[in-house]
């Protein structure tokens, strides 16, 4: 008889203010909407950001495209490190951060999609009610109200620039306790000045080089 143990899956919780992100926290990206959590599906797409978990096949209250929605109706795991994202807060700025990609996100034209380089979010609007919004590249001025939103009509790119106000772009922050970033690469490359501890062998000790 063989058992198998499963890691116990521990408990989602919303943030509700972004004075509670933590850089070193793994976050799931859920649309308020129903229309799924912010991924990278490289079945799909290797340069933008595509969806998980899409259970609303309807759009600000239009039908959309099913056949375009079930490209996206894969499952979501809280062990998957595809599906979730870390958000990285330094010196006033924010970060949106894929580990499985080692990417960042940023904008080309409407369209969310990923970038090696270290490049930071114009905004992430706090709607005060524990929902947010982000706003990648290409500057953000103080008013405005385009935003990235779930796209699950006809258009085959799954996120892209639209108005905050629009129900794809409200956005819950969730934290994903269940994948340890300490153990991935990330953290070489939020902190890439910190002085290594020094190098081992399997029988402890340390060598030189």
């Amino acid at each position: 008889k063989v058992i198998v143990e499963y890691k116990k899956i521990a408990d989602y919780r919303p943030i509700a203010s972004l004075a509670e992100l933590k850089n070193d926290m793994a976050y799931h990206i859920k649309a308020k909407s129903g229309e799924g959590y912010l991924a990278w599906n490289s079945t799909i797409t290797d340069t933008y950001v595509s969806l998980r978990g899409v259970t609303n096949t309807s759009h600000n209250g239009a039908p959309s495209s099913e056949a375009v929605a079930n490209i996206y109706r894969e499952e979501v795991s809280p062990f998957d490190v595809t599906v979730v994202w870390q958000i990285i807060s330094e010196g006033g700025k924010y970060y949106l951060y894929q580990p499985a990609k080692q990417e960042y996100v940023t904008r080309d034209g409407r369209d969310y999609i990923f970038t090696a380089e270290k490049t930071a979010l114009d905004a992430i609007r706090d709607n005060g009610d524990g929902t947010f919004g982000f706003h990648a590249g290409g500057g953000h001025s103080e008013g405005s109200t385009n935003f990235a939103c779930i796209v699950t009509n006809e258009n085959s790119i799954a996120v892209r620039n639209w108005t905050w106000s629009d129900h794809g772009s409200v956005f819950y922050i969730i934290e994903n306790a269940n994948i340890d970033l300490s153990d991935t690469a990330i953290q070489d490359v939020i902190a890439p000045e910190r002085e290594a501890a020094g190098i081992y062998n399997l029988q402890g000790q340390k060598l030189n080089t």
